[in-house]
């Protein structure tokens, strides 16, 4: 009979320990990732998605193709159909005019065009996502590659898991993240533990956009 064992130990899958104390964990309140300040902002050159539709009847009022069909509505673009942020930071939306969103989180660009559809409509509902904010995974996963920020409270272990999770092979201990700041005049290196839970209070949990992670 043959014995096949791993050469990671179970240990070191374990992910999010309290080492400290190993039977309980700590509790976690996610102000992290909700609070406005942590968020990613609309830059020029970003592509969003718009549509804004009257809730009474469910009928959408303004989609999400802009006035004049430019390069980002072809159909081979990789955000066809999409708005995009011209370097003065504004959207030309047809029926609203131009609303400039640069520097805004999405939240607040989804209240800043509510508002100003709710100018000419009534009883309105937007939805609003930025497409052109990822990060980059390399390694030990399952899928190396791009994870779309589309939903903006994604921690690391939802970025792993899109990408299939890690492999047997990945240090979980010592994931490096390569961060760009101030528009790219800055590049902060860190590394952190995943199987540490004081992860779990660190701005490093959640990625932004740009991030490349190496695990």
């Amino acid at each position: 009979m043959t014995f096949i064992s791993s050469c990671v130990g179970n240990k070191k899958l374990v992910l999010l320990q309290n080492k400290e104390l190993p039977r309980s964990f700590k509790k976690f309140e996610p102000s992290s990732h909700t609070n406005p300040k942590e968020l990613d902002t609309i830059r020029s050159g970003d592509y969003v998605f718009i549509r804004i539709s009257k809730l009474t009847i469910g009928q959408d009022l303004i989609g999400v193709i802009p006035l004049e069909r430019s390069a980002q509505s072809q159909s081979n673009h990789p955000y066809k159909d999409s708005y995009l942020v011209n370097r003065d930071g504004f959207i030309d939306m047809a029926g609203l005019g131009e609303i400039r969103i640069a520097g805004l989180n999405s939240f607040e660009a989804k209240e800043k065009i509510q508002t100003k559809a709710s100018e000419s409509f009534s009883d309105v509902s937007v939805e609003f996502l930025i497409l052109s904010h990822y990060v980059t995974v390399l390694g030990e996963v399952a899928r190396p590659g791009k994870v779309y920020l589309y939903d903006q409270t994604y921690s690391v272990l939802d970025v792993f898991a899109l990408l299939g999770g890690v492999n047997e092979f990945a240090d979980v201990q010592n994931i490096k993240v390569i961060r760009s700041n101030n528009n790219g005049n800055e590049i902060e290196v860190f590394h952190f533990d995943l199987t540490n839970s004081e992860l779990l209070d660190s701005k490093y949990f959640y990625p932004k956009a740009g991030d490349v992670i190496i695990i």
